[in-house]
């Protein structure tokens, strides 16, 4: 390898014939620039599958009992294609029924410049009567030939569940008659990432789905060796109105001809020209290098003070957005969920602790040049808010019998059933004596059942006393436990699995939950690690002064697994023999019914609904100042849709699409008032990424599975999440961010993505090393071009700590890109040989080396050596990024391209050389 000299660089000047073939040649490039085999594929299969030919449709569904494939022959057929733009064809099927006219019009896009096929379905009933129930409507159900004599694999990633390996990679090998099934989870979009990949041989497709509710798919490789992709709508059974209309889940697939790996870029590619939001004047919008203020520090205790405090200590830094969370509500978080009217500034700050409301903070934020990015949950109601008083018709009641608690209790002394109560409208209370020996263990259980609804949360009051003994001196469950140890004491806490008979659960399978999780301020968990979600057992405690998640204040809540049926348990263990008096109530919990109204879920399937928040919105941006707006929502809709389902059987679905339709027009209407907005899609964490959302947002908190080690201050374990996290969920969403703090080379940059960073870590101790995090700043806005590129992950996925990360992102235009590699705390290797992608070995390139924020050494190294590149990094944990350039020959300017402006310099320095004493010219 080659040392560069920066200073009296040699040149040598080509000859002028080199100089006319070069002009020649980028006029043919330009000329002769194609768009790839994969774009002109998809042109062709979109009008084959779009086409006048019946049966070659690539959806289905069921319409009176038939499968749509029986009788679309029939019906009247029409075809229209039109160019949008250069970049764009929009090809619409319109099939109508001429014995009901019911119409199905399939709106396509057709990608010229990139690849990809877009559809969206929508039914309309244009007939005088109610249609006949429309069911089991597939937007997408294709049928795919598989000559291939591999396996075929399906490629996914894990969603986010608030986990340590969240939004990992997995791969699951289909042999014939397998299949997968999977989807939205409890009307979260992305528990199960809506982004998969199908490979046979060496091509496949790649599928995106846009429904930010409960969706499913069911891929299958056929006993025929075929495969099948199918996507729709879980719950649908529905008659439609006269004049009625309904959308379905929005689809896109690319299809590729190349090793899976590269396929992502094709999909990246796509993702940045047509799907992520753009400002105003056509820019991307990209995630911004963001402060979070008060969120892990003051919390539900945030004043205008503190918040101004922290402000404060970022002058100077370089951050672009200044962010304050949920806490500054009136009520705080979560109980002030709902207090949203107009005047925003009036009703939604909390008077006390914000007496002049957010002005001053508004204010204070622009004169330090930042944006101000604000929290929002309008989809949570809590009861007893401005709109649960104001607007009770707008809000799906959270009190409605179909969500009730756990379905059944029980306290068992091993195979002694002392008590069983199942699932009613109110608390259950017990009152038992007991005879035991020391050891015996009795078992304070909670069981799901069928429905899956995850509100079965269900608090406990115990207490234990022993006969002979002092009242003073009993076992308090509230009181006793410990999230600091486990068991504690007599205490333990954990699982059991599903129980074939409710009032007998299976005291065998007994689990201890091996970590604890702050899930939000004053409520601690017992989780197993690192599933930490809301469809696994748990137990969790809230201290704070207000109901939250269904427990009162004080009280300890059971809740029990969903996605398997586990039990919860809270087990006591008997100190020594004698009669013990057991006392208590399984309370069916806090309903969200307030002194002014009922909480529960905001309708946007209201028109009028919608309309309200949608003003809301578009009048507090304004009064706030706002360029980032943030969205929460940390309630599950899926039992709120079916309660709705429940009031008519022939219109089951039509709750779920009013609402998905509602939320993308409210957001599509704040963005056309606020065209350079930015939008935060955010859902406890990251449940709600989906093709449809990521064209409105940019997801600038895609887990809660940081906020329990940057809490506990293991800033290691939160930089190796967001690394996995990066890795992962860039092949398909090219801008996300999640929590992080620190301000060293190796934390700052795990947090960064796409050029931006949610950064949480307080910097007003004088203490804090404020240079450093604002050298790490001034890095991430350099480097933030990078992402626009191709993006290549070089070593395995893994939550593993004792391995390297790195990650590769390539500017084909530029011929240029960054290499970020990490070596994680416990990786006892120095170096690593990696193999970085799209490298001509036929070309020299410049490497930059930044082992920390300052460059260490240049170098220029031939392509063939650089697809074998070594890394070096010495520091545990360390990382080291490597900025690199492509020089092609005659490129004397060093920008990597050979055009008029080399020309011009080349001819500028041929004047110059008339003069032998200039240090440019060779001897």
């Amino acid at each position: 390898m080659i040392i560069l000299r920066q200073k009296n660089k040699r040149f040598q000047l080509p000859s002028t014939l080199w100089i006319t073939v070069v002009c020649i040649l980028l006029l043919f490039v330009s000329i002769t620039e194609g768009t790839g085999n994969e774009t002109d594929f998809h042109l062709q299969w979109a009008r084959q599958a779009f086409s006048e030919q019946a049966g070659t449709e690539p959806f289905s569904f069921v319409y009176n009992d038939q499968l749509s494939r029986t009788f679309l022959s029939t019906w009247q057929r029409q075809i229209q294609e039109q160019v949008i733009d250069e970049t764009k064809l929009r090809r619409t099927l319109t099939l109508t029924d001429p014995a009901t006219a019911l119409e199905v019009k399939a709106v396509v896009t057709i990608y010229t410049d990139t690849s990809g096929v877009d559809w969206t379905l929508y039914f309309t009933n244009n007939g005088p009567t109610d249609s006949l129930i429309l069911e089991q409507i597939l937007a997408l159900d294709v049928t795919l030939d598989n000559e291939s004599a591999e396996s075929p694999v399906l490629h996914r990633l894990k969603g986010s569940t608030a986990a340590v390996d969240d939004w990992l990679p997995f791969d699951t090998s289909l042999s014939p008659n397998d299949s997968v099934e999977f989807g939205g989870v409890n009307g979260r979009a992305s528990v199960n990432c809506p982004f998969f990949n199908l490979q046979w041989g060496n091509q496949g497709v790649i599928t995106a789905v846009g429904w930010s509710g409960q969706w499913q798919a069911r891929v299958q490789h056929l006993t025929n060796n075929n495969l099948l992709i199918r996507t729709g709508m879980q719950y649908l059974h529905l008659k439609l109105y006269p004049g009625e209309n309904i959308r379905t889940p929005r689809i896109m697939q690319l299809y590729w001809f190349d090793d899976h790996l590269n396929s992502y870029n094709l999909f990246r590619r796509t993702m940045f020209n047509h799907i992520l939001p753009r400002k105003q004047d056509g820019s991307l919008c990209v995630p911004p290098i963001a402060h979070l203020s008060t969120s892990f520090y003051e919390l539900n205790d945030s004043n205008e003070s503190n918040v101004l405090s922290h402000l404060s200590a970022l002058s100077g830094l370089g951050f672009e957005v200044f962010w304050l969370d949920a806490y500054y509500t009136k009520g705080g978080f979560p109980n002030g969920m709902g207090n949203y009217g107009l005047p925003a500034n009036e009703i939604t700050p909390d008077p006390e602790r914000f007496p002049n409301g957010l002005g001053p903070i508004r204010d204070a934020v622009h004169q330090e040049g930042m944006d101000f990015l604000l929290w929002f949950e309008p989809e949570r109601v809590a009861g007893g808010t401005y709109i649960a008083e104001n607007y009770p018709q707008y809000v799906i009641s959270a009190s409605s019998p179909t969500l009730g608690n756990a379905d059944y209790y029980v306290i068992q002394n091993k195979n002694d059933l002392l008590f069983h109560q199942l699932d009613t409208a109110g608390d259950s209370t017990f009152d038992i004596m007991v005879t035991l020996q020391a050891g015996a263990t009795i078992d304070f259980a909670v069981g799901a059942g069928p429905d899956g609804g995850s509100n079965d949360t269900t608090p406990l009051v115990v207490v234990i006393t022993k006969e002979n003994q002092a009242p003073s001196d009993n076992w308090n469950f509230a009181k006793d436990i410990k999230f600091t140890g486990n068991p504690n004491g007599p205490w333990s806490y954990g699982s059991c699995s599903k129980a074939d008979d409710p009032t007998h659960p299976d005291t065998s399978s007994f689990q201890l939950y091996n970590d604890t999780y702050i899930q939000a301020p004053g409520i601690p968990w017992w989780h197993y690690n690192p599933k930490r979600t809301s469809e696994v057992p748990s137990i969790y405690q809230n201290t704070t002064a207000a109901p939250v998640y269904s427990c009162p204040p004080g009280m300890v809540a059971l809740h029990p697994g969903t996605d398997a049926g586990e039990i919860a348990v809270a087990r006591w263990i008997a100190p020594s023999d004698g009669l013990y008096h057991l006392t208590g109530t399984f309370y069916a919990g806090y309903t969200g019914e307030g002194s002014g109204g009922r909480g529960g879920l905001f309708n946007l399937g209201l028109p009028e609904a919608r309309q309200y928040m949608t003003n809301y919105f578009i009048s507090a941006i304004h009064e706030f100042g706002l360029g980032v707006l943030r969205f929460d929502y940390n309630l599950n809709p899926l039992p709120f849709w079916q309660s709705e389902n429940q009031k008519d059987p022939d219109r089951v679905g039509i709750c779920e699409i009013r609402y998905m339709e509602g939320l993308y027009q409210m957001w599509d209407e704040i963005r056309q008032a606020h065209p350079n907005l930015l939008i935060d899609d955010c859902a406890s964490g990251g449940m709600r990424i989906d093709l449809e959302t990521m064209s409105r947002a940019i997801p600038l908190w895609r887990t809660d599975g940081t906020i329990s080690p940057l809490f506990s201050l293991n800033f290691n374990q939160a930089a190796l999440q967001n690394q996995v996290m990066t890795s992962s969920l860039n092949r398909y969403i090219p801008f996300s961010t999640s929590g992080m703090m620190g301000a060293t080379p190796y934390w700052f940059r795990s947090g960064v993505n796409g050029g931006g960073i949610s950064f949480c870590e307080d910097v007003r101790p004088e203490t804090y090393p404020r240079d450093l995090l604002a050298r790490g700043i001034t890095e991430a806005k350099r480097i933030r071009d990078y992402y626009l590129g191709n993006y290549h992950p070089l070593t395995e996925i893994t939550t593993s700590a004792s391995v390297w990360c790195v990650m590769q992102y390539h500017r084909p235009d530029k011929n240029d890109g960054m290499i970020v590699a990490f070596r994680r705390q416990n990786s006892p290797d120095s170096a690593l040989i990696c193999q970085p992608q799209e490298i001509d070995p036929n070309s020299r390139y410049q490497l930059n080396f930044y082992p920390t924020y300052d460059l260490a050494e240049s170098i220029l190294i031939n392509g063939m050596d650089f697809r074998q590149l070594e890394l070096k990094i010495d520091e545990i944990p360390g990382s080291l990024l490597i900025e690199y350039q492509k020089l092609l020959e005659g490129d004397v300017t060093g920008d990597g391209y050979v055009d008029m402006a080399d020309l011009m310099l080349l001819v500028s320095q041929w004047l110059q050389c008339s003069d032998p004493a200039n240090p440019i010219c060779d001897p």
